[in-house]
């Protein structure tokens, strides 16, 4: 890190107090992440069994208000898991750089990220992009289904 103009970089123990933090945080934006994405699936599910509960396409009229409101929960939660992940990937930036601070003196051997083989891991697509999918296959099943009812 560099030290702006007329300032001391800050001390180790300061890094490590800043990392424990970072660490915190992104734990902590990850669990808000899962907890809202949970009610937006519950909310989802509570829909459809709205819109199907006699096994048959409800009334135009009811099945434009489910419809609409799955579309709008929808965009809704599109907005609030982008910022939710976008925080995610701010706080995971800080961690990658207050860690290269911390060991620009060290052996890269120990390293967080030289210490595990990220493609046995990672090979899957990661939760926050499952997210984004689903999210997005679930708006054109609205927008689908708000369509149907519209032209009914």
């Amino acid at each position: 890190m560099v030290a702006s103009e007329g300032r001391k970089p800050p001390k180790d123990q300061d890094l490590w107090h800043l990392l424990d933090n970072a660490v915190a945080l992104i734990v902590g934006q990850d669990q808000v992440l899962w907890s809202i994405f949970g009610v937006y699936s519950a909310t989802v599910s509570i829909l459809l069994v709205a819109l199907f509960t006699s096994g048959t396409f409800p009334e135009r009229r009811v099945g434009l208000i489910i419809s609409l409101f799955g579309l709008v929960m929808s965009v809704a939660w599109f907005f609030i898991q982008r910022r939710a992940i976008g925080y995610m990937y701010m706080y995971g930036e800080a961690i990658g750089k207050i860690h290269d601070e911390l060991m620009r003196d060290t052996d890269s051997t120990y390293w967080i990220w030289n210490r595990t083989d990220r493609s046995t891991y990672l090979r899957w697509p990661r939760a926050r992009h499952t997210m984004k999918v689903t999210v997005g296959f679930v708006t054109i099943a609205w927008i689908i289904l708000l369509g149907y009812f519209v032209f009914q």
